[in-house]
């Protein structure tokens, strides 16, 4: 999901790319009890489109053959506008281009040199640590091959207010939200940190939600159903050169204070 922030100090370059007018790369809405930042817009979370989500891209031709409407349209009648959310769309695909004021999106090394591993060379990630190796700026480059994998639009409030329909199975009835869920299983059984996938949605620990990356901007947004904790996250690079998600791994630090494990170990997730 794109970063962009409706607050019109985001909307300059700075020289750093590590910072945006906004003070930093990576913003971090928790909402707990109802608070929370509702300023930052940024892509839907719909799992990566640059990690080969072709289904997302498949279900998007599936709704417009089944509705006779465009993806966009359709998906704006029958789930956004429902929840309310008025600042969420997915745009025309002749024109992906975030509306400024925005946060800029950046990508560690080319996609080639990403092609088999997010991860970069141990050679690339010295000179990213030593500060000899910039990312390059990729905010303005088409999100059109995302379509429905990835190149929809929101605010974080909005974003909030999705993850908890989502979870809260406010857009499915009670029987479907049962079977959906019902599916979870553990991605990797070995390893007591392995979130689980159900259809269309993961859980992390006792919080449900999705994450997403396309080049630039990483997203993360996860809801507790038994409590009233709501965690979004966003970051200015898909992955850091360690091919660290780094708002996934940010979102799972919090998602552990909030259960009062510790954290600290898990800090190194998100060094470069």
């Amino acid at each position: 999901m794109y970063g962009q922030a409706t607050d019109a100090r985001c909307g300059h370059e700075v020289p750093d790319p590590g910072q945006t007018g906004c003070g930093t790369a990576l913003e971090v809405l928790l909402t707990q009890h109802g608070q929370g930042r509702p300023d930052l817009l940024q892509r839907l979370p719909a799992g990566g489109a640059d990690r080969g989500q072709g289904g997302a891209r498949l279900l998007g031709m599936l709704i417009e053959q089944l509705t006779g409407m465009s993806a966009a349209d359709a998906i704006k009648a029958r789930l956004f506008t429902p929840l309310g959310l008025t600042q969420t769309y997915l745009p025309p695909q002749t024109n992906t281009s975030i509306p400024a004021p925005f946060a800029h999106g950046y990508l560690w090394g080319t996609n080639a040199e990403t092609a088999n591993s997010p991860a970069l060379s141990p050679a690339l990630q010295a000179a990213a640590k030593n500060g000899t190796l910039q990312p390059t700026d990729v905010t303005d480059a088409s999100a059109s091959w995302g379509w429905t994998a990835g190149s929809g639009l929101s605010v974080a409030r909005e974003l909030a207010m999705f993850v908890k329909a989502m979870v809260g199975g406010n857009y499915l009835n009670t029987d479907l939200q049962a079977r959906r869920l019902s599916t979870c299983t553990v991605i990797a059984p070995g390893d007591p940190d392995s979130p689980a996938y159900c259809l269309g949605i993961a859980k992390w620990g006792t919080y449900y939600g999705h994450n997403g990356q396309i080049n630039g901007f990483n997203t993360f947004m996860v809801s507790a159903p038994n409590s009233k904790n709501t965690i979004v996250v966003w970051a200015t690079s898909a992955d850091s050169p360690n091919g660290t998600a780094p708002a996934d791994a940010i979102g799972k630090l919090l998602i552990a204070a909030l259960d009062n494990e510790n954290i600290v170990d898990d800090l190194d997730e998100i060094k470069p």
